[in-house]
């Protein structure tokens, strides 16, 4: 990969969109299909992997909960990273359900955003709000999903290995973004 050579305006600067090398790189280059995939969809990319990727973000709410507990540094447990995503079912309830959702969702992929950004160093170690901003655009997720291993959102697997949920005792977190030692 090679860093682009256009300039970047200073609002997309404060959105963090380049990356590291093998920390996700740009976020524009989940448009180089047959490169951006890795190694989400195998390394090499490849066909099959590439399905077991969409066919487990397909059912989101299980592999969500996983990617947030893996942005925090954290196992994966009920309370503290599948509520939130049980907590978008809200949308099913007219209205103010949709409203409640959409907050929910924004605070979820804000947190997994602003956390991963901390794991890996980049740019300011607190939430900011292009965090917020960044998660309305695809490329974004992608960019995320390419900076951590494949077993940081692989549900199926886990849950083969008896990993997935953890059990033991429940310990609340009500904060999305986690701060590190």
């Amino acid at each position: 990969m090679s860093e682009s050579t256009a300039p970047i305006h200073p609002v997309f600067e404060k959105c963090y969109c380049t990356w590291p090398e093998g920390k996700g790189d740009d976020c524009m280059y989940c448009l180089k299909c047959n490169e951006c995939c890795e190694p989400c969809c195998g390394q090499p990319c490849n066909g099959k992997d590439g399905v077991y990727c969409a066919v487990s973000w397909i059912i989101f709410c299980l592999a969500g909960p996983k990617f947030l507990a893996a942005s925090q540094q954290q196992e994966c447990h009920f309370v503290n990273h599948g509520v939130p995503y049980l907590l978008l079912l809200l949308a099913l309830v007219p209205c103010v359900g949709g409203i409640l959702a959409a907050i929910v969702g924004l605070w979820i992929a804000t947190s997994i955003r602003a956390n991963l950004r901390k794991v890996h160093g980049i740019g300011i170690q607190q939430w900011d709000i292009c965090d917020c901003c960044a998660t309305l655009l695809p490329c974004m997720y992608c960019q995320e999903l390419r900076s951590m291993p494949k077993e940081s959102w692989d549900w199926i697997a886990a849950i083969q290995e008896n990993k997935y949920p953890v059990g033991g005792s429940i310990e609340p977190c009500y904060k999305g973004c986690v701060e590190f030692e």
